[in-house]
């Protein structure tokens, strides 16, 4: 089993209840990765203000199958509200990933959206003069998840060799009746 060891921890904040204002929570770990966080919770209201989370380095490399790796991670982000439904906006960078049967290769990705659902998300994959550009976004409910993408792009050497023409959007759709629950996949 993969354990997880910091080598530093130090919270600073206080509490005034029911309101828990965390000023500022950094971990240091083993592998000299840095994980930041601030913000507010509410426990009466189960919301969060002000929320911010910052990381970076190679922490989270230990939890991939053989065969999988990568060099270093950054992940910046914003997030506040109802813990049901909380908003949020990230970037991440992930440089040096290794896949099997793939060269290295070099992830950047951004969204913002409200709890799952993501109303704009961009990622975009680079491996030497090669990138693949995702941009859509997705909807989660009960009965529905879907994907919109609104651009795919793949390039090479500064051109582009295939383009998505029109936005598509990819629904998984819950069918239920009294014995049996079932998914179907539309495709628009």
């Amino acid at each position: 089993t993969t354990s997880i060891t910091t080598s530093n921890l130090d919270v600073q904040g206080e509490l005034n209840w029911p309101v828990l204002d965390i000023q500022r929570a950094n971990v240091v770990m083993d592998d000299a990765s840095h994980i930041d966080l601030v913000g507010k919770y509410d426990f009466a209201e189960k919301t969060v203000r002000d929320g911010r989370l910052n990381s970076s380095g190679p922490f989270g490399g230990q939890f991939l199958p053989a065969g999988y790796s990568f060099e270093t991670a950054s992940l910046s982000g914003t997030f506040a509200g109802p813990i049901a439904h909380i908003t949020n906006s990230v970037q991440a960078q992930i440089q040096g990933v290794s896949v099997p049967h793939l060269d290295k290769l070099n992830a950047a990705a951004s969204w913002s959206g409200d709890g799952l659902n993501a109303k704009q998300a961009e990622v975009t994959l680079k491996s030497g003069s090669s990138s693949l550009l995702l941009r859509g976004s997705t909807e989660f409910d009960s009965k529905q998840k879907s994907l919109t993408l609104t651009a795919l792009e793949l390039s090479n050497s500064n051109s582009v060799a295939l383009r998505l023409d029109q936005p598509t959007q990819i629904a998984l759709d819950q069918n239920d009746t009294t014995t049996n629950k079932s998914w179907s996949v539309n495709l628009n």
